[in-house]
């Protein structure tokens, strides 16, 4: 495995175009966390954060996650640390993010979804996305690079101004990502030191977010980032 010492590039897979130049308009969001204290003040602060740019959230736990809850929903955000670990290594699963019944009523929902950190990899790995398991790298940044084909989520609803190199984070935060990503689905090099690492990227209505599990660490531009994200998915599922 990888690790990354870079400054990390944001980068989006080709996908169908999303509506921009709009108003923003109320965006319901469901968060997916795991049981404990800790993660249920994260998933907190992941709320507070997307109200701000008019994104109501609601909060359930993996555990009490069922079909009811995607409904009414317009995007599904799968916390960081609802991932799953091996018991004898302490590792996280690449493939398994858990109940395969679960994990189908996600993907028979059709609803876009976002995976944060590791949780990402192995929602989408377990749903056989190119987006997930492997090619897989892991590191820390804060400073990341804009890919040519951002600009749909720089400008709407939320605009951010595209600078050569950009802060996320107000610190290094753990960063997942890919290195390599597969041959099989189309990307855009970048013009960087090594083009081999990507922190976001999307597949269809699927993105993978690497570029801090934290929200509360998140910079202005990181905050705004996301929530372009969660927007123009929304859009999309329109």
């Amino acid at each position: 495995m990888k690790r990354l010492s870079i400054i990390a590039a944001i980068f989006f897979l080709v996908c169908p175009a999303a509506t921009q130049g709009q108003q923003a308009r109320e965006v319901v969001a469901l968060f997916v966390h795991q049981e404990g204290s800790r993660d249920v003040m994260d998933a907190v602060v992941w709320q507070e954060v997307l109200r701000d740019y008019q994104i109501e959230c609601r909060l359930v736990s993996k555990a009490e996650l069922d079909q009811e809850h995607l409904l009414d929903v317009h995007v599904v955000i799968v916390g960081a640390h609802t991932a799953e670990r091996s018991e004898d290594k302490g590792v996280w699963w690449f493939n398994y993010w858990g109940d395969p019944q679960l994990v189908d009523a996600i993907a028979e929902s059709e609803l876009p979804v976002i995976g944060i950190s590791m949780a990402g990899l192995s929602l989408f790995g377990q749903m056989d996305m190119p987006v997930g398991g492997g090619y897989f790298a892991h590191g820390s940044e804060q400073f990341f690079m804009f890919a040519e084909d951002a600009s749909q989520y720089l400008e709407s609803p939320f605009s951010i101004e595209k600078a050569d190199v950009v802060k996320l984070s107000m610190r290094k935060q753990e960063m997942d990502g890919y290195y390599h990503p597969p041959v099989y689905v189309e990307s855009i090099p970048q013009n960087m030191t090594d083009s081999s690492y990507y922190s976001v990227v999307r597949y269809r209505d699927y993105v993978v977010w690497g570029a801090g599990p934290d929200a509360g660490y998140l910079t202005e531009t990181g905050k705004r980032l996301f929530a372009n994200i969660v927007h123009t998915l929304a859009g999309s599922e329109d």
